[in-house]
């Protein structure tokens, strides 16, 4: 089954998939996704601007986001997800094998509800 959105469930609490992307972090363009109409680094060192296409119900909703390694990277980067609405959400990424903040490596991410 092709991954899109709104058409799988998970898990007994039927979550409903809302949006997906899969993101170059280098430069924030979406590859591929759904209902993720941008990827904006922000300034901040690795933070993100992620907004919807089409704006959810509510903001009560889960993130979930896995990095990729980078080609000679020490340790794989982690993400922190705040400031939830209903246009977007914050994505800070940390690269711990480099001790800061700034991994801009690609990243894919998925929106639950």
């Amino acid at each position: 089954m092709a991954l899109s959105q709104g058409n799988v469930s998970l898990g007994p609490t039927g979550l409903t998939l809302l949006a997906w992307a899969v993101i170059n972090g280098d430069t924030g363009a979406i590859i591929k996704g759904s209902n993720i109409s941008a990827a904006t680094h922000t300034g901040g060192t690795g933070l993100y601007a992620v907004t919807f296409t089409a704006a959810v119900p509510n903001a009560n909703y889960i993130v979930t986001s896995e990095p990729s390694t980078r080609a000679g990277a020490t340790a794989k980067a982690s993400h922190s997800i705040n400031t939830l609405t209903t246009a977007g959400f914050n994505l800070q990424t940390f690269n711990p094998g480099l001790g800061n903040a700034d991994y801009q490596g690609p990243f894919h991410l998925q929106v639950w509800a």
